[in-house]
């Protein structure tokens, strides 16, 4: 028999319907659900902390009152000194790798914690993560200003007295940026005391190859590089700061204090090289700061920016990379400014790199953003290599202690040996102190003298508006190797060359000062129909070498030559002079080689009588005077304090270390 169709069509119908009733029903329950509020119905996962710091942290789902919550940084507590296990600082770095955080520090019993890595090395850490010391009960970060020694109480201490060869900490590339790391001893390992290759971190309170008093060396790099190693292109870090806690004590390493790659760093408000009072040495023995790298920052333009940088191997290294800024530190002298503590090498080296500042404007040398560069075992600053230029060195003290009067001499004031660098300037602010320099027995030799214009390369150095006094060389000593002059003699039209061109130096025949202006008669044969810039200087006394120096710059005046090279000087300053004192002067040509300083003419109060037509210009030239300028002064000097010269404190430099492989390096002084 046949189904009936009418009855299979109404059996479909009726499936139909109510699928249709079913799929409305859904629709509409959507819709009410999806007007409900949110923080009913949306759900949310927070980290929940288990008593077992080594079980892995759990996800729990929850509701959530609100939408945005707040997020509670990761704390993992240090409570033991054991090397592994619950409690543990590799246990809280391997926690914290997870997701970053801050490791704090709760270890029972009073005194110094020490940690002491025992058969491998301390996890690389991986995030961002802050460990902090001082969460210790008990420490405490400094609180002196940097006039003073550091107050700091540091009661975690890092060892690896018994370690393998292995760093303290390794921040790892391209995970571990933004970390601090501060309120640790870290000290005694074969490698780095902390190894860090990524960017934007901070190293503050810490000290660093000492013991945990700060008194005495401990050092980390025997077989490395030293303290505090940023390699590769880690840039944008901090070591130190402007603020007393931040201080670190980076003293006592086989190798570097600090070492830089990247660009960008700052080292700041740091002792680096002494120990924790800032007045007795604890020296790293290889560089106190190593660059390799641009546009970083040693120091700063205030006093809370100063590092202490001293009784290390050398200074400061600007070993490559250019734009580097040293300001307003103290270069080979303790904390208070007076006392030298050497850097047996160089105080701060350029090393064949250009545009980078050393001091800046000032009102008085040697402040901020000026530095105290003293008591270095060769040069205070040595602008070294041939391809060293367009540096400038402006308001610093080089040779004298922090009041420029009394003397703490490096071997030499600074050495230059490349081409268009400037020491000093004609803007207010820009002269250095550049005194005592050599020691305290005059000699006709370029490697005791104020400032030496080395070799053939050495051109267009501008030597301008400088107090420079009581050197044992001369003041500016223009001389190649092998010279056999010490006081280069001038040569008609000066065509002869050599380091700044060998540039002829002005004659000064008769000076006379009185009711508050002083006449200065005198000549200039040079490269013909070209203006010089002629500037003169006030002394108390003639340098014993016969030619003088300069210790109070008092003006300057354009002076230009005829056709036949000669021109006449005749300048009134409205400044008066002593009677009796010398006055001398230097001479710079438009492309800004400076000479060295003239013969000393004597100083007399009287009238002075009409100009002499013709002048001298050498012992071998005669220029004829063709014209009388009169110049209205650029600059007035208020003058410098006279001091007599004293032998400086005896100091015993430290044995340099037998150095381990670096790339090479120029030839020192």
């Amino acid at each position: 028999m046949r189904k009936n169709p009418v009855s299979q069509s109404a059996f479909f119908g009726s499936h139909v319907f109510f699928g249709l009733a079913i799929v409305l029903t859904g629709i509409s329950l959507a819709l009410v659900g999806f007007g409900r509020p949110a923080h009913e119905t949306t759900q949310s996962a927070r980290y929940t902390r288990v008593r077992n710091s080594r079980e892995p942290a759990t996800t729990v789902a929850q509701k959530s009152p609100r939408l945005h919550k707040t997020t509670v940084p990761l704390v993992f507590t240090v409570t033991n000194t054991n090397d592994s296990g619950t409690g543990s600082l590799r246990q809280a770095i391997t926690d914290a790798n997870v997701a970053g955080g801050t490791i704090t520090f709760n270890i029972p019993g009073g005194g110094v914690h020490t940690i002491s890595p025992l058969s491998a090395p301390l996890p690389n850490i991986a995030q961002s993560i802050t460990i902090d010391g001082y969460t210790q009960p008990g420490s405490s970060p400094n609180t002196n200003p940097p006039t003073m020694g550091d107050n700091a109480v540091i009661l975690i201490e890092l060892s690896g007295a018994i370690s393998p060869v292995i760093n303290g900490l390794t921040l790892q590339f391209a995970l571990a940026d933004n970390c601090t790391v501060r309120g640790l001893v870290i000290n005694s390992f074969q490698l780095n005391a902390i190894d860090i290759n990524s960017n934007g971190n901070t190293i503050e309170g810490n000290f660093i190859g000492t013991n945990p008093a700060g008194t005495a060396a401990l050092p980390n790099g025997a077989s490395s590089q030293g303290g505090v190693i940023f390699v590769g292109a880690s840039s944008n870090n901090t070591v130190g700061g402007t603020t007393p806690d931040a201080r670190n004590l980076i003293s006592g390493n086989i190798g570097e204090g600090v070492s830089f790659g990247g660009t960008g760093n700052t080292v700041q408000g740091n002792f680096i090289g002494t120990d924790v009072t800032g007045t007795l040495p604890l020296g790293n023995t290889d560089r106190g700061v190593f660059i390799n790298a641009s546009n970083c920052l040693v120091g700063g333009t205030t006093v809370d920016a100063r590092n202490v940088i001293s009784a290390n191997g050398r200074g400061v290294d600007l070993f490559s990379g250019d734009d580097n800024t040293v300001q307003g530190n103290f270069i080979g002298t303790d904390v208070t400014g007076t006392v030298v503590l050497s850097n047996p090498n160089v105080g701060v080296n350029t090393n064949g790199t250009s545009n980078n500042v050393i001091g800046g404007l000032t009102a008085t040398p040697g402040t901020p953003p000026g530095n105290l560069i003293s008591g270095n075992g060769t040069a205070g600053v040595w602008v070294a290599g041939s391809t060293a230029q367009g540096n400038v060195i402006q308001g610093n003290i080089i040779g004298a202690d922090i009041t420029g009067t009394q003397p703490l001499g490096n071997t030499l004031g600074i050495q230059i040996d490349g081409h268009d660098n400037t020491v000093g300037g004609t803007d207010a602010g820009a002269g250095n102190i550049i005194a005592f320099n050599g020691g305290d027995t005059p000699m006709c030799n370029a490697f005791f003298a104020g400032i030496w214009v080395h070799n053939d390369p050495a051109i267009n150095n501008a030597l301008l508006g400088n107090s420079i006094f009581s050197n044992a060389g001369l003041g500016i000593d223009l001389e190649f190797d092998g010279d056999p002059n010490c006081i280069e003699p001038n040569d008609n039209c000066d065509v002869d060359t050599g380091p700044n061109n060998l540039q002829n130096y002005p004659v000064v025949t008769a000076v006379f000062s009185g009711g508050g202006s002083t006449n200065i008669q005198g000549s200039l044969n040079s490269a013909p129909s070209t203006t010089f810039r002629v500037e003169f200087f006030d002394n108390p006394q003639c340098d014993t070498l016969g030619n003088g120096e300069g210790q109070t710059f008092i003006g300057s005046a354009d002076i230009p030559t005829d056709a036949s090279c000669n021109a006449t000087i005749n300048v009134d300053l409205p400044v008066s002079v002593q009677s009796g004192h010398v006055l001398t002067a230097t001479a710079t040509d438009p492309n800004n080689n400076t000479s060295e300083f003239s013969t000393c003419t004597v100083v007399q109060g009287a009238t002075p009588p009409p100009p002499t037509p013709t002048a001298t210009a050498t012992p071998t030239a005669t220029a004829s005077a063709t014209a009388t300028v009169s110049a209205t002064p650029t600059a007035t000097a208020a003058g410098t304090p006279t001091a007599t010269p004293t032998s400086p404190p005896t100091h015993t430099p430290r044995p340099t270390p037998t150095p381990r492989p670096h790339p090479t390096e120029g030839p020192r002084p």
